[in-house]
């Protein structure tokens, strides 16, 4: 009998940062944190807790996931760092993902504020970087938005509906189950989207 995948699961590019450890389809363990200027003092803490709640070692696992961008630059540093470090140190392969892709659901678009003039958008499964003067074409086709972080874009884009949602760790999962996309630590590299 084939035991299921197991996995270290993280992303820490904006306000909604996780951890998650997975087994096959199930969500074994969870840790939630703030996003901003203390993320890279609490994240190894909690990767600790994580594996001390579960368990498990670094050696457990079949592979790291670690979502790649766009966000926090300082963010995108940490968790990218951490994913490589551990890759790096045991010989687990990783998988990256873009980072919005947990809040998405389907016919949805998922916004971010990029803070250089422009919004991150996804709508299918890589995001952009549109301007503002571009964003109402883009988002033309699309009645749900949705974002991680709604404070900024209620404050930029006051005339959109935007709802607040949390990432979908299950969802998130079930298609990095299905990603067979390794690469080594010295592949993952941040994306980080600019104004054309």
């Amino acid at each position: 009998m084939i035991s299921p995948m197991k996995s270290i699961n993280f992303d820490t590019s904006n306000n909604q940062s996780y951890l998650f450890i997975a087994e096959g389809s199930e969500i074994v363990a969870s840790i939630f944190l703030d996003g901003g200027k203390g993320l890279s003092k609490e994240f190894a803490p909690a990767l600790k807790n994580l594996f001390d709640k579960t368990d498990t070692k670094i050696a457990d696992f079949d592979y790291i996931a670690c979502g790649y961008g766009p966000g926090s630059y300082t963010g995108l540093r940490v968790g990218i760092t951490f994913a490589k470090t551990l890759s790096y140190a045991s010989g687990v392969p990783l998988l990256g993902f873009p980072s919005l892709t947990p809040f998405q659901t389907s016919g949805s678009a998922v916004l971010l504020d990029a803070r250089s003039g422009g919004i991150y958008v996804q709508k299918d499964d890589l995001p952009k970087l549109v301007s503002l003067t571009d964003l109402k074409r883009e988002l033309s086709d699309t009645q749900i938005l949705l974002t991680p972080d709604l404070k900024p874009l209620k404050e930029r884009l006051p005339h959109l509906t935007i709802q607040e949602t949390n990432p979908n760790l299950a969802l998130l999962n079930q298609k990095l189950q299905l990603q067979k996309d390794y690469r080594s630590h010295f592949e993952l590299k941040p994306l980080y989207l600019r104004t054309p």
